[in-house]
């Protein structure tokens, strides 16, 4: 499925959005959730040949970086569907700490490379 194809289904999601909430309000922010969900599923789906380009270029060169980068962005995309999800559910607060506990999850990924980077610098002086 492609960009049109998403698009679709985005349409169609909205739509079943609007006929859900004038039936059952109560479902329908759990429902919003699922549907974020699954488009936002679509979308990574949408990457993965880039995602797989990117791969064998990890193994030419700078592997345990590109390591880091694509667990960053995978962290980014997971993070930001959580949020997205609490926020469609109603639950913005919920929403708010999940994208600081994503942040501070990058942060943690980051520390060993920044660890490395602060020893080699001091390794020049």
């Amino acid at each position: 499925m492609g960009f049109l194809g998403l698009s679709g289904v985005c349409f169609l999601c909205l739509a079943a959005m609007l006929v859900l909430r004038h039936l059952s309000p109560q479902m329908a922010p759990v429902a919003a959730a699922l549907m974020g969900i699954a488009i936002t599923f679509g979308a990574v789906f949408l990457l993965s040949d880039f995602v797989k380009w990117l791969g064998s270029f990890r193994e030419e060169s700078f592997g345990h970086y590109f390591d880091l980068l694509l667990k960053g962005l995978g962290i980014s995309f997971l993070g930001a569907t959580v949020s997205n999800a609490c926020s469609d559910a109603g639950e913005s607060g919920l929403a708010r700490k999940t994208e600081l506990v994503t942040s501070c999850a990058v942060i943690a990924l980051c520390l060993p490379l920044l660890r490395e980077l602060l020893e080699k610098a001091l390794g020049l002086l």
